[in-house]
């Protein structure tokens, strides 16, 4: 393998940019990069894009050749084929071994994390949902689990194919006919991407590059909690189709999220030129380290968030905070507090459950029954499971339960239309 003479090249450099009398300052805006990457090519501690090559041998009056070998040449003589190979070749591989290592171990320990996050996340709410489907005759509750258990094996499976391919195989510098045509096409083996109106060139694919990686990323670590979420709201919708279209509607954003990315880097730095390639340059060397660090902490933040969100919904739910039905309702209204809960309706052909909490200074719970057909039955139980009330046919009226902290209340109805009221106060009603 040629690798190029670092510390000759660097003092070549700094040599040839003492002669022309710059400061490292006045040569880095000549290629618009900063201070601190001269000072670092001077120092052998990093190198200048290859695109930078050109423009850097134009500012030291130097030729491509001299730079690379890091001596001046005599004019007269000629290089054979060779020669040339090994410049060539030099200029290729600007990047020593060690840093591609090092770079190599921290896109497997990124990418391995995510995995990771993936795996647990997806066998967790493959689990849950299965579990939640087999034990719910709700339509609803059957339409949400189905479309989340969708929905999260096709988004793990395309975010984590796509992901080996974006941080292991895929290209990290295109040919050089692309910069040299306007194509749309980028094509390597089995995989093709068409982008019409984008122009692939090595002036923003570094970026392009990296917006996929990140879009892998993210996918893989937020998107089985995402369809869970739909899946455990699924109440908040009138109608049962439209969990599952959700979880589709999730499905295609995942998907369009890995294609709107690539449009705004390409428009944003446009064709390679000298000028617009040091501005990468320069970019490059500011935020390198700062970058790969940023973007671990914002997987972690993220993935951290949409974990606690997760738990307090599913503990809420196991807790059996929120309201849960079965059978059918129509014309279904309710409101609700921690200590009140009222509803009404036109038919109630089924469950309505719901845990409520007396306040510190009282314990008679209030229950207020209207019923113009059918019947309805109630059964509160407190913390510990025990049954504190029960009556398989509620008459319309009111009736008094001392209730000391929080208990459920499950009404079934059959046919029933009308409504019920549940409120507490600190003296009794009698």
């Amino acid at each position: 393998m040629y690798e190029l003479d670092r510390e000759s090249f660097s003092k070549f450099i700094a040599e040839q940019r003492r002669l022309k009398g710059y400061t490292q300052k006045q040569l880095a805006e000549r290629l618009f990069v900063s201070d601190k990457a001269v000072s670092k090519w001077e120092r052998s501690l990093s190198m200048p894009d290859i695109s930078l090559l050109i423009p850097l041998a134009e500012a030291l009056e130097v030729s491509v050749t001299e730079l690379l070998e890091g001596r001046k040449l005599d004019p007269e003589s000629e290089m054979k084929a060779e020669k040339v190979e090994e410049l060539v070749q030099k200029a290729l591989n600007l990047e020593t071994p060690e840093e591609k290592g090092k770079r190599r171990k921290h896109d497997i320990a990124v990418f391995g994390s995510c995995v990771l996050f993936m795996v647990l996340e997806s066998g967790a709410g493959l689990w849950m949902l299965s579990k939640w489907q087999s034990g719910n005759e709700d339509p609803a509750a059957f339409m949400a689990s189905l479309g989340g258990i969708i929905s999260i094996l096709v988004l793990s499976a395309l975010s984590f194919s796509f992901g080996i391919y974006f941080w292991f195989f895929i290209r990290e510098r295109l040919p050089r006919y692309y910069d040299e045509n306007r194509i749309c096409v980028y094509s390597q083996g089995y995989f093709n991407l068409s982008l019409p109106g984008i122009s692939f060139h090595n002036g923003s694919w570094p970026y392009m590059l990296k917006a996929l990686r990140i879009w892998s990323a993210v996918t893989m670590t937020t998107a089985p909690l995402t369809c869970l979420l739909i899946a455990f709201s699924y109440k908040l919708f009138p109608a049962g189709w439209i969990p599952f279209f959700l979880h589709m509607t999730a499905i295609g954003l995942y998907l369009g999220g890995m294609f709107v990315p690539l449009y705004i880097v390409n428009r944003k730095y446009g064709r390679p030129e000298c000028k617009a390639a040091a501005e990468q340059e320069a970019a490059r060397e500011q935020t390198k380290d700062a970058g790969h660090k940023n973007m671990a902490v914002s997987l972690i933040l993220s993935v951290a968030v949409l974990l606690t969100v997760f738990l307090i919904v599913y503990a809420v739910r196991i807790a059996g905070l929120g309201t849960e039905y079965s059978g059918v309702r129509m014309g279904y209204v309710q409101s609700y507090t921690s200590q009140e809960w009222s509803a009404s309706y036109r038919l109630l052909n089924g469950m309505v459950s719901r845990t409520v909490q007396a306040p510190a200074d009282s314990g008679i719970c209030i229950l207020e029954i209207e019923t113009t057909k059918g019947s309805i039955s109630v059964e509160m139980t407190d913390g510990a499971g025990n049954i504190i009330f029960s009556d398989t046919d509620l008459q319309p009226g009111v009736y008094e339960v001392q209730l000391s902290g929080a208990a459920r209340i499950r009404f079934t109805g059959k046919d029933h239309a009308g409504g019920f009221s549940v409120t507490f106060h600190k003296e009794s009603s009698r």
